[in-house]
Protein backbone atom coordinates (compact mmCIF):
# COMPACT_ATOMS: atom_id res chain seq x y z
CA UNK A 1 0.00 0.00 0.00
CA UNK A 2 3.09 1.95 0.64
CA UNK A 3 4.74 2.24 -2.85
CA UNK A 4 1.24 2.40 -4.51
CA UNK A 5 0.47 5.24 -2.57
CA UNK A 6 4.17 6.89 -3.04
CA UNK A 7 3.88 6.13 -6.71
CA UNK A 8 0.33 7.41 -7.74
CA UNK A 9 1.44 10.60 -5.09
CA UNK A 10 4.64 10.90 -7.69
CA UNK A 11 2.65 10.67 -10.46
CA UNK A 12 0.35 13.31 -10.51
CA UNK A 13 3.23 15.64 -8.87
CA UNK A 14 5.18 14.87 -12.12
CA UNK A 15 2.47 15.99 -14.26
CA UNK A 16 2.29 19.97 -14.47
CA UNK A 17 -0.79 21.54 -14.17
CA UNK A 18 -1.43 22.41 -17.99
CA UNK A 19 -0.83 19.31 -18.82
CA UNK A 20 -3.67 18.28 -16.43
CA UNK A 21 -5.77 21.29 -18.06
CA UNK A 22 -5.49 20.57 -21.67
CA UNK A 23 -6.65 16.69 -21.05
CA UNK A 24 -9.26 17.51 -19.15
CA UNK A 25 -10.37 20.50 -21.26
CA UNK A 26 -10.57 17.73 -23.90
CA UNK A 27 -12.63 15.43 -21.82
CA UNK A 28 -14.80 17.67 -20.14
CA UNK A 29 -15.00 20.75 -21.89
CA UNK A 30 -14.21 24.86 -21.57
CA UNK A 31 -14.87 26.60 -18.37
CA UNK A 32 -13.59 26.38 -14.72
CA UNK A 33 -14.34 23.12 -13.43
CA UNK A 34 -11.57 21.33 -16.02
CA UNK A 35 -9.05 24.11 -14.27
CA UNK A 36 -10.07 23.30 -10.68
CA UNK A 37 -9.24 19.28 -11.17
CA UNK A 38 -5.78 20.23 -13.32
CA UNK A 39 -4.99 22.32 -10.19
CA UNK A 40 -6.65 19.97 -7.82
CA UNK A 41 -4.60 17.18 -9.00
CA UNK A 42 -1.63 18.65 -9.42
CA UNK A 43 -1.63 19.74 -5.58
CA UNK A 44 -2.92 16.22 -4.46
CA UNK A 45 0.92 15.32 -5.58
CA UNK A 46 3.13 17.78 -4.26
CA UNK A 47 1.13 18.47 -0.59
CA UNK A 48 1.10 14.36 -0.44
CA UNK A 49 4.66 13.94 -1.13
CA UNK A 50 5.34 16.87 1.44
CA UNK A 51 3.32 16.18 4.09
CA UNK A 52 4.45 12.11 3.87
CA UNK A 53 8.44 13.36 4.33
CA UNK A 54 6.94 15.60 7.45
CA UNK A 55 5.44 12.68 9.21
CA UNK A 56 8.39 10.21 8.26
CA UNK A 57 10.71 12.91 10.05
CA UNK A 58 8.58 13.46 13.25
CA UNK A 59 9.81 12.42 16.20
CA UNK A 60 8.78 8.56 16.99
CA UNK A 61 9.29 9.14 20.93
CA UNK A 62 6.02 11.17 21.52
CA UNK A 63 4.11 8.33 20.07
CA UNK A 64 5.77 5.48 21.25
CA UNK A 65 5.34 6.85 24.60
CA UNK A 66 2.15 7.08 24.24
CA UNK A 67 1.01 3.43 22.76
CA UNK A 68 3.39 2.45 26.14
CA UNK A 69 0.48 4.04 28.36
CA UNK A 70 -2.28 2.20 25.73
CA UNK A 71 -3.23 5.13 23.84
CA UNK A 72 -4.46 3.19 20.23
CA UNK A 73 -2.48 3.52 16.85
CA UNK A 74 -4.96 6.56 15.23
CA UNK A 75 -5.14 8.37 19.38
CA UNK A 76 -1.13 8.21 19.14
CA UNK A 77 -0.44 9.85 15.90
CA UNK A 78 -2.90 12.29 16.33
CA UNK A 79 -1.83 13.48 19.83
CA UNK A 80 2.02 13.07 19.05
CA UNK A 81 3.08 13.35 15.35
CA UNK A 82 -0.12 16.10 14.24
CA UNK A 83 0.98 18.42 16.55
CA UNK A 84 4.48 18.36 15.73
CA UNK A 85 4.03 18.85 11.69
CA UNK A 86 0.85 20.97 12.25
CA UNK A 87 2.65 24.52 11.35
CA UNK A 88 4.71 23.39 8.73
CA UNK A 89 1.57 21.42 6.89
CA UNK A 90 -0.31 24.80 7.03
CA UNK A 91 3.00 26.81 5.60
CA UNK A 92 2.65 23.98 2.57
CA UNK A 93 -1.05 24.37 2.85
CA UNK A 94 -0.80 28.40 2.23
CA UNK A 95 2.19 27.94 -0.51
CA UNK A 96 0.17 25.81 -2.39
CA UNK A 97 -2.65 27.57 -2.22
CA UNK A 98 -0.83 30.78 -3.40
CA UNK A 99 0.72 29.10 -6.49
CA UNK A 100 -2.65 27.49 -7.12
CA UNK A 101 -3.95 30.79 -7.64
CA UNK A 102 -0.90 32.26 -10.02
CA UNK A 103 -1.92 28.35 -12.05
CA UNK A 104 -4.85 29.50 -12.44
CA UNK A 105 -4.12 32.43 -14.19
CA UNK A 106 -2.19 30.15 -17.29
CA UNK A 107 -5.45 27.61 -16.99
CA UNK A 108 -6.97 30.34 -17.79
CA UNK A 109 -5.75 31.28 -20.93
CA UNK A 110 -6.69 28.06 -22.27
CA UNK A 111 -10.88 28.51 -21.52
CA UNK A 112 -10.14 27.93 -17.86
CA UNK A 113 -12.27 30.83 -17.14
CA UNK A 114 -11.59 32.95 -13.78
CA UNK A 115 -8.97 35.77 -13.24
CA UNK A 116 -6.83 34.40 -16.30
CA UNK A 117 -9.97 34.38 -18.69
CA UNK A 118 -10.12 38.24 -17.67
CA UNK A 119 -6.54 39.06 -18.10
CA UNK A 120 -5.89 36.89 -21.88
CA UNK A 121 -9.83 38.80 -22.94
CA UNK A 122 -8.19 42.32 -21.69
CA UNK A 123 -4.70 41.70 -23.20
CA UNK A 124 -6.05 40.55 -26.83
CA UNK A 125 -8.61 43.70 -26.63
CA UNK A 126 -5.45 45.73 -26.06
CA UNK A 127 -7.19 46.93 -22.94
CA UNK A 128 -3.64 47.67 -21.43
CA UNK A 129 -4.80 49.53 -18.64
CA UNK A 130 -7.36 46.93 -17.80
CA UNK A 131 -4.51 44.47 -17.83
CA UNK A 132 -2.76 46.84 -15.61
CA UNK A 133 -4.91 46.75 -13.22
CA UNK A 134 -6.02 42.85 -13.25
CA UNK A 135 -1.85 42.24 -12.62
CA UNK A 136 -1.95 44.23 -9.54
CA UNK A 137 -5.50 43.11 -8.18
CA UNK A 138 -3.99 39.60 -8.89
CA UNK A 139 -0.89 40.67 -6.87
CA UNK A 140 -3.17 41.76 -4.26
CA UNK A 141 -4.84 38.68 -3.85
CA UNK A 142 -1.17 36.71 -3.49
CA UNK A 143 -0.13 39.21 -0.55
CA UNK A 144 -3.08 39.14 1.15
CA UNK A 145 -3.54 35.30 0.95
CA UNK A 146 0.46 35.64 2.06
CA UNK A 147 -0.90 37.65 4.82
CA UNK A 148 -3.87 35.51 6.01
CA UNK A 149 -1.15 32.74 5.92
CA UNK A 150 1.28 34.08 8.02
CA UNK A 151 -1.67 35.34 10.58
CA UNK A 152 -2.76 31.78 10.95
CA UNK A 153 0.62 30.68 11.28
CA UNK A 154 1.34 32.45 13.91
CA UNK A 155 -1.60 31.66 15.96
CA UNK A 156 -0.71 28.05 15.82
CA UNK A 157 2.36 28.30 16.37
Amino acid sequence: MYGLTRTSLSGLRSVPEIVFGLILVVALGLGPFPAVLAILLHNIGVLGKLISELIEAADPGPQEAMKTVGATRWVAVLFSILPQIWPNVLSHYFYRFEVAIRTSLILGFIGGGGLGQLLFNHFNSFYYTAVALDIIMIMALVIIVDFIGSYVRKRVI
